[in-house]
């Protein structure tokens, strides 16, 4: 379902459905929610992700979900700024861009989440 994501959402729950502990398809799912602009749905995919654990057969999609994350909470967050304002560069602290880029563990010390949505957040799809 290359370049269709809402024929890539359905693939990936079709495949969730066929093997709901599948990380791939679960995170794959997040990108898709993510690009679609459904950054609460994305984040709780990002979220299970987390919820598995940090096993070296995960590491890469457990390190790649901590990103994602807070990347949709902050275009979350910016989505009522005129275009012009959003710079990803100067508003996502440097550690963060700079261990992203390196695929490092999500957990250098004294990081301000994205203010925003929490995976626990009550949430109303229009």
């Amino acid at each position: 379902s290359r370049g269709n994501y809402f024929d890539a959402l359905a693939d990936f729950e079709l495949c969730q459905t066929l093997n709901p502990g599948n990380i791939a398809c679960i995170q794959q799912r997040g990108k898709v929610l993510t690009a679609l602009g459904k950054f609460f749905p994305a984040i709780k995919e990002y979220t299970k992700v987390l919820l598995f654990g940090t096993s070296e057969a995960r590491h890469g999609e457990y390190v790649e979900a901590s990103y994602l994350k807070e990347y949709s909470r902050y275009l979350h967050a910016t989505l009522d700024q005129p275009l012009r304002k959003f710079d990803p560069d100067s508003d996502l602290d440097e550690r963060f861009r700079n261990y992203w880029t390196r695929q490092e563990s999500f957990g250098f010390q004294n990081y301000t989440e994205q203010a925003g949505l929490q995976p626990y957040t009550r949430y109303f799809d229009a």
